[in-house]
C-alpha cells in the first residue's frame, strides 16, 4: 500500500501593510511657515517604518541601507516617511508618488513648483526631527539636541572660535560654562539653518561669516534678506528656521503618523518673534 505524501499547507504571503493617502493639507499661506514634528521613535515612527518599503524611492532605501547603526537608519528612514507624508498632504497624491530632485549640494527639492510653489526643509537630531514647509521662498531648517557637541568646556571653547563670528564669540566667551553649550548650539542652528535655505553647503568658513541671532532676528552676512525663525522643538532641542524675505511667521504642529490614516495634531495660532541679538 503506498505512503500517502503529506504535503504542508501553503504558507500565505505577509500583506504588506495598506499605505492610505494622506488627510489633505493647506498650503501655508504667505508669510507663514508651517513647522512640524515629527517623533522618530515610539509607535509614531514604527508606523512609519511599517511602509517604508511602500514609500521610499530607491536611493533612499539605498542610502538608509549605507547606515552602520540600526537605530540611526530607522530614524533616518522614519524621518524621510513623514517628510514624503507630509509632502503628499499638500500635493493630493499618495506619499510614494511625490518626485524630489536635488540641487548640485543636494538639496531637495519638489520639481515644477513655480515661483509660488511649496518649499520644504528637513532636519533630524536624536529622536526628533522638523520639517518646514512654506510657498515662494527658499526655507532652511536645523534641529539640534542640547547635549550636542564636544564633551569637555575646553573642546566645545575650540568649537566655538571655529565656527563663530568675533563678535559672537565674544558674547559667548561672556557666559558662565554652564550655559555656553546652549548658547553655542543656537547659534550653530541658526548659521546652518541660514546655509540650507540659500543652498550653499554646511562649511565652517561659510558658518563663521554669518551673525546671527540668539534669538528670532535678521542673519548677516549673507546677501539678500532673510528671517530667523525660532521654533519650539521641544524639551531638550533647539532649532532655527531661515526663510528667505521678511515678516515672516510660523507656527508649529505635531505629525502623528497612524496605519488608519494619518492625523495631525490641532495647530495653534502662529507663535510670536521674539527678537533679541
Amino acid at each position: 500500500m503506498p505512503v500517502p505524501l503529506l504535503v504542508p499547507p501553503p504558507v500565505a504571503a505577509a500583506v504588506p501593510p495598506r499605505v492610505p493617502r494622506p488627510d489633505p493639507l493647506a498650503p501655508p499661506p504667505p508669510g507663514l511657515v508651517h513647522v512640524w514634528r515629527v517623533p522618530l521613535s515610539g509607535p509614531a515612527a514604527d508606523d512609519s517604518l511599517a511602509v517604508a518599503g511602500q514609500v521610499l524611492g530607491a536611493d533612499e532605501a539605498a542610502r538608509a541601507a549605507r547606515f552602520v547603526l540600526r537605530e540611526d537608519r530607522r530614524r533616518w528612514t522614519a524621518a524621510r516617511v513623514a517628510l514624503r507624508t507630509l509632502l503628499a498632504g499638500y500635493l493630493g497624491v499618495a506619499p510614494g508618488r511625490v518626485t524630489l530632485e536635488y540641487g548640485r549640494r543636494g538639496k531637495p527639492r519638489l520639481p515644477g513648483q513655480g515661483a509660488d510653489g511649496l518649499r520644504f526643509s528637513l532636519s533630524h537630531s536624536r529622536d526628533r526631527a522638523l520639517v518646514a514647509v512654506c510657498r515662494g521662498a527658499e526655507v532652511g531648517v536645523d534641529l539640534e539636541h542640547l547635549s550636542a557637541g564636544p564633551a569637555r568646556a575646553a573642546d566645545l571653547d575650540d568649537l566655538a572660535g571655529a565656527v563663530l563670528a568675533p563678535e559672537e564669540l565674544r558674547a559667548y566667551l561672556l557666559l558662565p560654562p554652564a550655559r555656553r553649550r546652549a548658547a553655542l548650539l543656537r547659534r550653530w542652528t541658526g548659521k546652518e539653518a541660514v546655509l540650507k535655505a540659500t543652498g550653499h553647503g554646511v562649511t565652517l568658513p561659510a558658518a563663521r561669516r554669518l551673525v546671527v541671532p540668539d534669538g528670532t532676528g535678521t542673519p548677516r552676512g549673507v546677501p539678500g534678506a532673510w528671517t530667523l525663525l525660532r521654533p519650539r522643538p521641544g524639551e531638550g532641542f533647539t532649532a532655527a528656521v531661515t526663510v528667505r524675505g521678511r515678516n515672516w511667521t510660523h507656527v508649529c504642529t505635531d505629525f502623528l503618523p497612524a496605519h488608519h490614516g494619518t492625523r495631525y495634531g490641532p495647530a495653534p495660532a502662529p507663535e510670536r518673534p521674539t527678537h533679541s541679538t
